[in-house]
């Protein structure tokens, strides 16, 4: 890089901001500086997810609820999960007389609507 009073943030497009060396992209194809570029190894480090099947009229509920927020369905669904999971941690459990498992408030009060429900 040459020496300025404000160092450049590219060799390529000489920008000294963010905003110039977007602009010089704009206008500009990779494929012409393909012999300047330098390769780089990153390490990416993810978190383990889990797939979970839900009905598809509660998806295309969450769905709608979702586009309302301007959000996607998969990030609404993992805020009400969190808060659920969170909250219980607070309520104490209810536990059914014919049955010796743990039913969480939401369950009941999903029956008593009649909603289908699935354990599995």
């Amino acid at each position: 890089m040459q020496e300025s009073n404000q160092q450049e943030l590219s060799e390529i497009s000489r920008s000294r901001t963010i905003e110039e060396m977007a602009e010089f992209w704009d206008t500009h194809d990779t494929a012409d500086y393909w012999d300047q570029f330098e390769d780089v190894e990153i390490n990416v480090t993810m978190k383990p997810r889990h797939r979970v099947i839900i009905e598809e009229d509660t998806y295309a509920r969450v769905a709608e609820e979702s586009r309302r927020r301007g959000m996607q369905p998969e990030t609404l669904i993992n805020l009400w999960v969190a808060e659920h999971v969170y909250g219980l941690a607070a309520q104490p459990a209810v536990h059914s007389r014919q049955d010796s498992r743990v039913t969480k408030p939401t369950e009941k009060q999903l029956a008593e609507e009649g909603e289908t429900y699935s354990a599995e």
